[in-house]
Formats: structure tokens, C-alpha cells, sequence
């Protein structure tokens, strides 16, 4: 098993040449991993994915969110994460637009960024932002599919078919709690294609 530095080495590997048999995908990384490299998407988290701008303080009354945070910093992980991507949807006056740090390394690192008054806001998927209620959430994204297992065209069908059979029987193992905890889901669903066709755009360079 293979774990990435942080996301800029994870969207290096995912380009690269390098092809693992079985991957955990960013929903994006999985679309783009799914039609440029022929990787299958097997499994996907129960729960659909969102990501939320949070902030310790919320605008005053009258002041909308792009007042409220112009010029101060937003933290998240760096692009193509999709902290990132929403960064640039979201803020599109470049005069008006608060500050884009990608020095996190992890969803953890950049609430740490905010708690220490590092940063004023931070961008982070729900699962994060669920952990801390102290935490407001200024802005939130639409729901799109969660992490997902792909895996690689190489392998035999059977290998796959049991892979996805044994991902999918995890919510009811109440021994494999410990491992879906880690995973920040309740269990695994297979996939429906048709939700990713739009999600490889997202990426930097992609053709629209």
C-alpha cells in the first residue's frame, strides 16, 4: 500500500505512470483515473460528499460572505483538491476575493490552521467539518460521490468481483467498524456511473 506525501505527490502518482491495482480516489481523481487510464470503479462511501467553507465567526448581519472575507485567508489543500476547485468557483472577483493558502497538508492541518489563527476560514470536506460544531459553515458545495475504489484494468474480473463483494459486506462486519471509522464512512455502495461523468472537468487542464 502506497500512501501519498500529500495531494500534490497523490495528483503526481494518479498522472503518472504508475498503475496500483486498487486505488482510493478523490471522486474527481476517480473519473479522470476511470477515463483516461481504464480503471473501474468498484466501491464508493455510502454517504455523498460535500465540501464546506468554515469559519470561528460568521458575517454580521448585512454583509455577505465575499465582504465578509476579502482579503483574509482561507486555507485547504493544494489543486487539483477540490478545496481547491471550489475555492475558484466560489471567488471569481480576483479584486475582491479573499486569500488562497494551499500550505495544509491534510483536512486536519488546515482546522489547526484556523484554530491557531493562521488562517480565518478553511475549506473542508463534511465528514471534517462534522467533527467540529464550533465550526459555522459560510458557504457549501453540492453533493457529488464520495471517495472511491477503483480498480485497475489489469486485473482479472474475478479479482475485482471479489474485492467489491468483500467492500460492499463491510457495514454489516462489526469487526471492520475500526476500518470504516478511518475511512470516515458507514459503508461502501457500488457506484453510479453517470454521477462521475461531469466530475473529471473539475480538474486543472481537463477539456470542458
Amino acid at each position: 500500500m502506497v500512501i501519498d506525501n500529500n495531494y500534490y505527490f497523490y495528483w503526481r502518482n494518479a498522472h503518472g505512470s504508475r498503475t496500483p491495482d486498487f486505488t482510493f480516489d478523490a471522486p474527481h481523481v476517480a473519473a479522470f483515473r476511470a477515463h483516461e487510464k481504464g480503471y473501474k470503479a468498484i466501491a464508493t462511501t455510502i454517504e455523498p460528499l460535500s465540501y464546506h467553507l468554515i469559519a470561528l465567526d460568521e458575517p454580521p448581519e448585512g454583509v455577505d460572505i465575499q465582504d465578509f472575507l476579502v482579503s483574509k485567508k482561507i486555507v485547504m489543500l493544494p489543486s487539483p483538491s477540490l478545496a481547491s476547485v471550489f475555492f475558484n468557483q466560489w471567488f471569481t472577483d480576483l479584486f475582491s476575493a479573499p486569500n488562497k493558502d494551499v500550505s495544509a497538508l491534510s483536512w486536519q492541518e488546515a482546522v489547526e490552521i484556523v484554530f491557531d489563527g493562521g488562517a480565518e476560514a478553511a475549506i473542508v470536506p463534511d465528514w471534517m467539518f462534522n467533527l467540529y460544531p464550533n465550526f459555522a459553515s459560510l458557504k457549501q458545495s453540492a453533493n457529488i460521490p464520495g471517495t472511491t475504489f477503483m480498480a485497475s484494468p489489469n486485473l482479472p474480473q474475478e479479482v475485482i468481483d471479489n474485492f467489491q463483494t468483500a467492500l460492499l459486506s463491510l457495514q454489516n462486519d462489526e469487526a471492520a467498524y475500526d476500518v470504516l471509522v478511518e475511512l470516515n464512512t458507514e459503508g461502501f455502495k457500488k457506484p453510479n456511473l453517470k454521477d462521475y461523468d461531469e466530475l473529471r472537468k473539475l480538474l486543472p487542464g481537463s477539456v470542458k
